[in-house]
């Protein structure tokens, strides 16, 4: 810019790489001046992009991702095995089991969590972390804040997040769904028992009938 006029205002552009858990950004201000009398003031500014692809937008088609499983092997093999002891005695007493779950990945009860907190407005949905990834549990892509055209809309996010607190049934819950439990640790199992006989005898664990 050449012989600029005091106050002149004008417009740069730039692109920023950036990635699901690197959305802050700082722009850095500076100027030379190579003749006449003119001054700048460099400074800086910072922003977060807010932006997401509607795939990350949360929502309750997010409950579907990360389900429980319904192995008991995927359980901590200790209990896994009384577990296996357990309900094979059950079925030779004439009891029917069916496992419905068992351990719960780690991504599925940060969904629960968070989802629970900016329903129930006990969280701002751009102060929700990010989830602790790992090498075995890598990062789960969701926004949580919603956007319009005129910026960020927290009524949008906070009805996403209810929609999803309810697709995990947890939405009706007066607690936080936790985001580590002996689910996480496959250390429990849900499971449903039926019989038809009216008096059965199940062996404990010594063999012992009661």
């Amino acid at each position: 810019m050449t012989s600029p006029k005091d106050g002149t205002d004008f417009l740069a552009g730039h692109t920023y790489i950036y990635s699901n858990t690197d959305r802050n950004f700082t722009i850095d201000v500076s100027a030379n001046v190579t003749t006449g009398m003119c001054t700048l003031q460099p400074g800086s500014l910072s922003f977060t992009l807010l932006a997401c692809t509607s795939s990350q937008l949360s929502g309750p088609s997010r409950a579907s991702r990360f389900p429980d499983s319904n192995s008991v092997s995927d359980l901590a093999p200790a209990f896994g095995k009384d577990v296996t002891a357990f309900a094979t005695a059950m079925k030779h007493a004439g009891i029917t089991v069916r496992t419905l779950s068992t351990l719960r990945p780690p991504e599925r009860a940060y969904l629960m969590h968070y989802s629970w907190l900016v329903a129930k407005r006990k969280l701002s949905p751009l102060k929700v972390p990010g989830f602790a990834a790992s090498k075995k549990h890598p990062p789960v892509g969701i926004c949580w804040v919603h956007a319009t055209a005129h910026g960020t809309s927290k009524p949008q996010s906070m009805a996403a997040a209810s929609k999803l607190a309810a697709a995990f049934h947890v939405a009706s819950m007066g607690t936080t769904p936790t985001l580590t439990s002996l689910r996480t640790e496959g250390e429990a199992i849900v499971m449903s028992t039926t019989w038809t006989s009216r008096r059965f005898t199940i062996k404990n664990a010594s063999g012992i009938r009661w």
